[in-house]
């Protein structure tokens, strides 16, 4: 798996890679280092883990009709809505319709199949109503659902703060200790260590 971070206001962009094929988390921050990343490679799907335009900056972009653009049946709507998703309170234009993507909706526990390897989504609602995260192998995409010492705001539209709470008593409670985590902003951390130092974690979800 290759990764490179963003600088500024677009999210973290993850790309998994498997054999000749990959796939790219949160398309967002450069257009020409994901094309340097990916030379050569097959890119066989665009993963979102929900739909602010600081997430779906390229996938306009990036991807065509055989390229399936992931996201989670509720965040449709937001994904399109240019006051929901953000672009029209920070006067950025989406560079992307919905006639020229060709949308899959996941569920939770769907499974999205990477060559000889699996995906498999984690329904996490909270940051917003559709926010999912994605896990291969012993890496955990959060998204804005969990951040290295911290968590997504819920105060946007469509976000909740019960359902937050309930989203990260299920990833703490069904993720083993040894995955790392790759969030959609800052530094990357493990389950482990989150158990260890994050304060939500510690007053919501470990039992005293």
């Amino acid at each position: 798996m290759k990764t490179f971070i963003s600088k500024g206001f677009n999210s973290n962009t993850y790309i998994i890679e498997r054999f000749d094929s990959v796939m790219i988390v949160d398309p967002s921050c450069s257009l020409e280092q994901i094309n340097q990343l990916i030379s050569g490679k097959k890119l066989v799907g665009i993963l979102l883990t929900h739909g602010h335009i600081d997430h779906t900056t390229l996938i306009g972009q990036l991807s065509n009709k055989d390229c399936p653009v992931y996201i989670h049946e509720s965040e449709i709507n937001l994904l399109f809505d240019d006051y929901e998703n953000g672009s029209s309170m920070l006067g950025i234009k989406r560079s992307y319709k919905k006639e020229s993507l060709n949308i899959v909706t996941v569920k939770d526990n769907s499974v999205i199949q990477l060559i000889d390897k699996e995906i498999k989504v984690i329904y996490t609602p909270g940051h917003t109503k559709g926010s999912v995260c994605y896990l291969f192998d012993e890496c955990l995409f959060t998204g804005d659902t969990l951040f290295k010492s911290s968590i997504g705001r819920t105060d946007f539209p469509s976000g909740n703060l019960r359902q937050m709470k309930d989203s990260l008593r299920r990833i703490f409670g069904t993720c083993k200790s040894s995955i790392k985590i790759y969030p959609g902003h800052d530094e990357t951390s493990t389950i482990k260590e989150e158990m260890k130092t994050n304060e939500y974690y510690l007053n919501w979800v470990k039992v005293k």
